[in-house]
């Protein structure tokens, strides 16, 4: 006889469907929700123009002797960049010296001109030499690279000719930075900060080396494990390559946008960590290197009666304030190791915190210092040199018969 407590499979079937039935209901209700709610705010985001922002590349070009240069820009916001490649006479005005000036010009017309010396050394005008090194007149020379170069930025309103007009005619102040070199592990590394320096340097009263944060020599080691970063200066990932066309109209634009947060957010986190460790152990080759070769030019300098004056530009990220600046740390580690060196040591990080980061920026997507970046870092130093100069004379006066 069967047990009265067990139903019977014909009793519990007709419920195990009732079951499934509502779970299926339910599923297919949430489902329909959520494809609403997903298709509600992407109509949304449609209807507010939401998309990540992008831009065509920036670019430089140059003459094949390097003499003269342009910064190319796809757009002028600030109104900071003077010549319009879009005008006819403009452009050939330079066409015949640079090579794919008209394939860009379209797409990126706004630009700034360089004038260089046969030395690279920027200059004010075309045809403008370096002072003759024999001079009596007190000698600045500014090295370092793109920052202190001036990328994006006319030269009149650059650190060198801030400090030039600063210091006075009876001075000669040198824009010896260039762009893309940093220190190597091989002082005499083609592209190397130290062998620049070693060119430009030796003849100065008081050489100022404008330091940024991927300056410092990478040790084998560690370039190999660094993964891909956005340097937080050329805004890479925001930039549509020449050929590249916008997303289609079909693509659903609200992942793209999460994604694209999600993408930043973890190249941030990259990059933060590839700045910081830099100057700490897992570089430490590299950034011993580096000190070497800073050591190695201050001594030089000192046994002349000249000076050496490192000061150190902030990265133009969390600005607002020291709390949300990422790199408070990495400066003071700078600070420290360079003290013990023989030479002068300024962070320039207090001339620019409390500021909104986008107003220093040359470009939306071009985060070296703008004219007020320079304005911030030429009134930081000037003190400094100045002391620097005046011992360096002293020193030099004192050793004549």
């Amino acid at each position: 006889m069967p047990d009265p407590g067990t139903a019977r499979p014909d009793d519990r079937a007709p419920n195990e469907r009732t079951t499934r039935a509502s779970i299926g209901r339910r599923l297919a209700l949430s489902l329909g929700v959520l494809a609403l709610s997903l298709l509600g705010a992407e109509l949304v985001v449609r209807a507010l123009g939401l998309e990540p922002a992008r831009y065509a590349e920036t670019r430089h070009l140059e003459s094949d002797d390097k003499r003269v240069g342009l910064d190319l820009y796809p757009s002028d916001a600030r109104d900071a960049f003077p010549i319009d490649l879009r005008d006819d006479a403009t452009r050939r005005a330079f066409s015949d010296r640079i090579e794919e000036l008209d394939a860009w010009a379209s797409r990126a017309p706004h630009a700034v001109r360089g004038d260089y010396t046969a030395e690279l050394c920027r200059v004010a005008h075309e045809g403008d030499v370096l002072p003759n090194a024999a001079s009596d007149r007190p000698r600045v020379v500014l090295v370092g690279d793109s920052f202190i170069e001036g990328q994006g930025v006319v030269f009149e309103h650059t650190v060198a000719a801030r400090l030039g007009d600063a210091l006075g005619d009876d001075h000669d102040v040198l824009a010896c930075g260039r762009r893309g070199y940093d220190f190597a592990i091989d002082p005499s590394a083609a592209h190397g900060l130290g062998r620049w320096m070693s060119a430009h340097v030796l003849d100065a009263d008081v050489a100022v080396y404008a330091m940024t944060l991927n300056d410092p020599a990478r040790s084998e080691a560690f370039a190999r494990g660094q993964s891909y970063v956005d340097d937080w200066i050329v805004d890479r990932r925001r930039m549509l390559s020449h050929d590249a066309t916008r997303e289609s109209w079909i693509t659903p634009r609200l992942f793209t946008l999460v994604e694209d947060r999600i993408e930043a957010m973890r190249i941030g986190a990259a990059t933060m960590r590839w700045y910081q460790q830099m100057v700490e152990s897992p570089n430490r080759e590299g950034w011993q290197a580096t000190l070497t070769q800073l050591e190695r030019f201050a001594a030089h300098l000192r046994s002349e009666g000249r000076e050496l004056v490192v000061a150190l530009w902030p990265l133009l990220v969390g600005l607002e304030s020291e709390g949300t600046y990422p790199f408070v740390a990495t400066h003071a580690r700078i600070a420290l190791d360079l003290d013990a060196l023989p030479l002068t040591v300024i962070d320039t990080l207090p001339a620019f915190l409390g500021t909104d980061t986008r107003s220093l920026w040359v470009h939306e997507v071009d985060h070296h210092p703008n004219d007020e970046g320079h304005r911030r870092f030429a009134e930081a130093i000037l003190p400094p040199v100045r002391e620097a100069l005046a011992r360096a004379r002293a020193r030099r006066d004192s050793a004549r018969p």
